[in-house]
């Protein structure tokens, strides 16, 4: 047996990598892909209907008060219990056990922009009550400014896990991809090289600006730089470590 539980947040690349490793015969996994990617560079995914804890940690939001830690252990305890080899899609954070199985997907500072933007546009993250705070904003324009100010927070995690991977790697070509997972452990077939490299071609609309990038590594959190994006300038907004606040009084 080897459990594996692959943990990201929407926006961050987690399906791709996922669905390079599941490519292998012998690798189990809760995700069920498709083939192709969507014009927004985006995994296409069938619906997980069966009710089952493993498929809850893998969807969104809305599924998380379904998910009982008890019986998601007694799950992952079988799957351990079996010969075979799994790697479990998760979005749930608050999972408190068989943490040495978890590698996280890791956002950069200097990417944030990428994973806030990604998410957006991939996700329905946007037109749902994802956030307590959220769901009593009434005003469109605040709620659309707020929501990603929130998304920004949420990818700066303290991460505790010893597994890691970064954004940078998922997004530095196809050799660093695989040196980086090569360290984990993790290989990958030269087989998926050229739909790793479509993804990465299609997924580079979400780079953030070299003006964003400048002001980071610089630690400058100047949120007036004319050549900043809504989201970048609440990105700032986030590593400054500032409180929500109007940023565009006419952007929704």
């Amino acid at each position: 047996m080897t459990l594996n539980i692959l943990r990201w947040q929407g926006g961050s690349g987690g399906d791709m990598l996922l669905k390079l490793i599941s490519s292998s015969a012998v690798v189990q996994t809760n995700a069920k892909f498709q083939s192709g990617l969507s014009a927004h560079g985006k995994i296409l995914l069938d619906q997980l209907h069966q009710p089952s804890q493993i498929n809850y940690i893998a969807m969104d939001f809305n599924c998380r008060a379904s998910i009982d830690p008890k019986l998601l252990k007694q799950e992952l305890d079988q799957i351990i219990s079996s010969d075979q080899i799994w790697w479990v899609k998760s979005h749930y954070y608050e999972q408190n056990f068989y943490t040495d199985c978890i590698v996280d997907i890791v956002v950069d500072h200097e990417l944030l922009p990428f994973a806030v933007t990604a998410n957006i546009n991939k996700t329905t993250t946007m037109q749902s009550d994802f956030n307590p705070l959220v769901a009593k904003i009434t005003d469109p324009y605040v709620r659309y400014q707020y929501s990603i100010y929130s998304l920004a927070k949420d990818f700066v995690y303290p991460y505790n896990t010893k597994r890691i991977i970064q954004l940078k790697q998922l997004l530095s070509g196809w050799d660093q991809l695989k040196n980086a997972l090569d360290s984990l452990n993790i290989s990958l077939d030269e087989k998926l090289k050229s739909f790793y490299q479509d993804w990465l071609t299609l997924n580079t609309m979400y780079m953030p600006t070299p003006a964003y990038q400048h002001l980071v590594k610089t630690q400058d959190y100047n949120m007036d730089h004319p050549d900043l994006t809504l989201v970048e300038k609440y990105c700032l907004l986030v590593l400054a470590g500032r409180k929500f606040q109007m940023l565009d009084q006419n952007e929704v």
